[in-house]
């Protein structure tokens, strides 16, 4: 079995070196459009969000679909975003979480 590794996306990097995550590295050379990024995998960010945040994120499975369930100690909130792959239910749980300002 070949396992590769699963990337953030460009977008979320930059939002999760806004709320605190270490080891991010963002060059956006001469222009937007050229830019290089060292981005975490989704392992580091689940890790981060439960160890830094308190906020667990699970993914579950339905009839072949994907969906992720996020866990704070002051709420429960089920994204019920359809997805193909749990690696898209754990990005649009990223995306949601990262658009918190109380992160």
């Amino acid at each position: 079995m070949n396992i590769k590794p699963t990337y953030v996306t460009f977008e979320q990097a930059k939002l999760l070196k806004e709320k605190g995550l270490k080891g991010i590295e963002i060059d956006y050379g001469l222009n937007q459009m050229l830019n290089n990024c060292k981005t975490p995998e989704q392992w580091q960010v689940i890790e981060w969000l439960r160890t830094e945040k308190s906020i667990w994120i699970g993914v579950n499975r339905k009839f072949n679909r994907f969906y992720s369930v996020i866990y704070t100690n002051s709420m429960q909130h089920f994204d019920y975003i359809v997805c193909d792959t749990p690696q898209e239910a754990y990005s649009a749980a990223f995306d949601y979480i990262l658009k918190q300002k109380d992160l």
